[in-house]
């Protein structure tokens, strides 16, 4: 959806969330500066810079038992061609085979988006790999992330 300013009615239906949700995420954007109002953009150094410094203290992993599930952080492409993690992080869902931690998503729906939508699967997991992990791979996914922002 880069190349257009997508309605509310289309990010409800790619991210599988009420378009209330929707609504109250861009007010709230707004409101701290992520999304400028008049232009309806994304103000991507802030957007990269709250990632990386806010989101490990906002959104703080939670982890679980060893379960099967979908690959993230650096078990997942790209960080796990750099990075080696036994066991692994997953999302946990009963559609995957892999094994390892469970740690809770951002959202409950990202595990079904994920098994769609390969580009968004590729930047929740750069997110997690931020929330989670160690400093290399933080910084080598804050890297991936913002060649894909920008």
């Amino acid at each position: 959806m880069q190349d257009k300013k997508p309605s509310q009615k289309e990010i409800s239906e790619k991210l599988d969330i009420s378009r209330a949700a929707v609504s109250y995420a861009i007010e709230r954007c707004i409101g701290i500066n992520l999304l400028d109002r008049k232009k309806y953009q994304v103000r991507k150094q802030a957007l990269l810079e709250f990632i990386f410094y806010g989101l490990p203290y906002i959104y703080p992993v939670i982890k679980g038992s060893i379960v099967k599930g979908i690959p993230t952080s650096a078990s997942a492409f790209p960080l796990n061609q750099l990075f080696s993690r036994d066991p692994g992080y997953v999302w946990a869902t009963d559609k995957a085979t892999h094994t390892g931690i469970d740690i809770e998503p951002l959202y409950p729906s990202i595990p079904t988006i994920a098994l769609g939508d390969a580009r968004m699967y590729e930047v929740c997991t750069l997110i997690d790999a931020i929330r989670i992990g160690r400093t290399r791979e933080k910084v080598e996914a804050y890297r991936l992330l913002k060649e894909i922002i920008k």
